[in-house]
């Protein structure tokens, strides 16, 4: 876990993965691996080609509030910033730890 790592970078030789606006992500770009924990916006769109989200993908993304999702997605919808299934029945805790420095 790096609390300052702002982007994530993919050689473009890398025919596993690739980083879309510093977010690792599979070649596809169907899969989030990891959003950087650093990254200073407190926003982020996922994609309508986004099928599957890594379990620990936000964790201590300090700066992220909100999650919006294309209208497109046929897997994930968003309400206020929450993540949810499609037909808005299963909450996604994508937020489960919090970095606090006091």
């Amino acid at each position: 876990w790096c609390q300052y790592l702002e982007e994530i970078r993919v050689d473009e030789g890398n025919v596993r993965y690739i980083a879309v606006d510093g977010v690792l992500m599979n070649v596809h770009q169907t899969e989030i691996i990891q959003y950087p924990s650093g990254k200073k916006t407190s926003t982020y769109t996922i994609s309508s080609s986004v099928i599957s989200i890594q379990q620990n993908a936000f964790d201590m993304s300090t700066h992220l509030e909100e999650l919006i999702v294309d209208e497109q997605n046929e897997d994930f919808s968003s309400e206020k910033g929450v993540l949810f299934d499609k037909d808005k029945t299963k909450e996604y805790n994508i937020f489960r730890y919090v970095f606090i420095t006091i």
